[in-house]
């Protein structure tokens, strides 16, 4: 969606990261994300004083921008910005490049089509210094 659903709080315990991360359900309350509006409430929660700095960040969406004008090299300076401060920014790439209907999800009585946008997800992680991960291609 178009806002931060954190799935797994801080933490350095691994079996918990492993079990909230098997229980996920995505909160997909409307069609679409706003990738650059996401990262940037993203930064400023990270650029809060009080925040604990993550070391990792895992990005799990279909690439899809729901803005008329993809600003790509906007959304390239925030993950670069993350990385500086010594983020890793790592990417699951949901979907196919041929797109398909998400199951179980209608936007105004219609299918929600996805369709996946490999090269924004790539240029996220490459410039979040980290992995671009396509789950249908372990």
């Amino acid at each position: 969606t178009d806002h931060l659903q954190p799935i797994v709080p801080l933490t350095v315990d691994d079996t918990f990261m492993q079990l909230t991360l098997e229980a996920i359900s995505p909160n997909l309350s409307k069609e679409g994300t706003d990738i650059f509006a996401t990262l940037k409430e993203l930064k400023e929660k990270i650029d809060t004083p009080s925040m604990i700095k993550p070391r990792q960040i895992v990005f799990l969406s279909d690439g899809e921008d729901t803005t008329l004008k993809l600003n790509i090299p906007a959304i390239e300076q925030l993950v670069a910005q993350l990385a500086a401060q010594g983020i890793t920014f790592n990417v699951v790439g949901l979907g196919t490049a041929e797109g398909g209907p998400i199951p179980d999800l209608t936007y105004e009585n219609s299918p929600v089509i996805s369709k996946k946008n490999e090269s924004l997800l790539r240029a996220l992680s490459t410039g979040g210094q980290g992995q671009y991960v396509d789950p249908q291609h372990i």
